[in-house]
């Protein structure tokens, strides 16, 4: 052990020593991604919100249950999306031929009458090719509000056809009929209440900005775990682990003492880092400050561990720089940094189901109000036991090439 803290303290010594490589280290990353990030945040600064486009709406029934309908479909949550304009067949046309509406939605005659007897009357809507993705967004909602009305009719239909094997009497048949007409049609214009539904949300749907923030940060303490190691390397030279070797210095003590020092060095950077991010950008916490503090000095370590493990399988400098670069990149692609893993294709998710950085972006994105759950512990479980596999195999290597280079 005396070794062992010893060569803690001559490590963080030559690193302090070194004092301008670590500055760079440290500055260089974060002032690019900083660039980075004020690039991203300007390009999609029009794209976070969708403006509310105009819906030309004609009513050719006229009736208070159309009203009711043309209510439920323009109010509410679709209100932040879409303008509805009430106007005739003819007036919409020519808006539409304007380019003033994303879409035209008719409500036919007689359309309250067939729907109140169970007969599927489809709305007539029609999409302006020049607005492509308001109509494709109004498609959508218009299929939704399909899809209600169908679960609805499918209700009443399977109470009318069990009444009639049943053999129940044609004047029950209709009172029923009309029970069921009533109870799931105002369950449709409540917009489905009765049925299960289900909403998830990504952080990246939730605030843009917040999220690069936070895949920036993480992958700040990655860079910086691999260019801690290039410093730390260069703190050994021939001479020195020569004459370290004479005085019973193995490699695991070497690797050991240069894991600490990095921690001990980079530990209150990273916290600063997220400091700032609390103090400057006042980004909502969802747990506790303990909490946040684990988790960020546990991804920190988990990041030492693996560029560990990288650092003893490529012993040459040079072999060492260009597989870590490879898996920066790799990781900042694939594991959500750059692109929302919601967005990358299917292949990208055997990558991710292994990748570290994925499981340390789920644990801030839940630390800032990401993910509605108090179990913390559950995110940063994974992010342990990848620390704990890469320091095992990186220790178990070296002693297994030290006995190599005794023999």
């Amino acid at each position: 052990m005396k070794i062992y803290f010893s060569l803690t303290l001559f490590t963080c010594k030559a690193l302090l020593k070194n004092i301008k490589s670590l500055i760079l280290l440290i500055m260089i990353p974060a002032l690019f991604l900083l660039g980075a990030g004020i690039i991203i945040s300007q390009t999609m600064q029009g794209e976070e919100k969708v403006n509310r486009f105009p819906v030309a709406i004609v009513d050719k029934d006229d009736t208070a249950q159309t009203k009711y309908v043309i209510e439920q479909l323009t109010e509410g949550k679709l209100s932040k999306i879409m303008k509805p304009l009430y106007t005739n067949e003819e007036k919409a046309k020519q808006l539409m031929q304007q380019n003033k509406v994303a879409a035209i939605v008719t409500l036919p005659k007689g359309f309250s009458h067939d729907i109140a007897h169970g007969k599927n009357q489809p709305l007539h809507v029609i999409g302006n090719n020049n607005k492509p993705l308001q109509s494709q967004l109004f498609r959508y909602v218009m299929e939704s509000a399909a899809d209600y009305t169908s679960a609805a009719q499918s209700g009443i239909n399977t109470v009318d056809t069990f009444l009639e094997k049943e053999n129940v009497s044609d004047e029950n048949r209709r009172a029923e009929f009309k029970k069921s007409l009533v109870t799931f049609g105002l369950h449709v214009l409540d917009r489905g209440s009765l049925f299960d539904e289900q909403v998830e949300t990504s952080f990246f749907q939730q605030d843009m900005k917040q999220y690069y923030v936070l895949s920036f940060a993480a992958l700040l303490l990655m860079i910086w775990s691999y260019g801690g190691w290039l410093l730390a390397s260069e703190t050994q030279t021939s001479p020195v682990l020569a004459r370290m070797k004479t005085r019973g210095v193995s490699f695991v003590h070497i690797y050991l003492a240069q894991l600490t020092a990095l921690y001990v060095l980079l530990l209150p950077v990273s916290v600063v880092l997220f400091g700032s991010l609390l103090r400057g950008l006042k980004l909502p916490v969802t747990g506790t400050y303990g909490e946040l503090f684990l988790g960020v000095s546990g991804s920190l370590f988990a990041f030492l561990c693996l560029f560990l493990l990288l650092r003893v399988l490529f012993l040459s400098q040079k072999a060492y720089q260009i597989t870590g670069l490879l898996f920066i990149l790799l990781s900042a692609m694939l594991s959500g940094h750059v692109v929302p893993v919601v967005y990358l294709p299917d292949w990208a998710s055997v990558f991710q189901k292994w990748s570290l950085n994925t499981r340390v972006l789920e644990l801030l994105f839940y630390e800032f109000d990401g993910y509605n759950t108090n179990e913390a512990f559950l995110y940063l479980k994974p992010i342990l036991i990848t620390a704990a596999g890469s320091f095992v195999l990186a220790v178990g290597y070296v002693m297994i090439m030290q006995r190599r280079w005794r023999k």
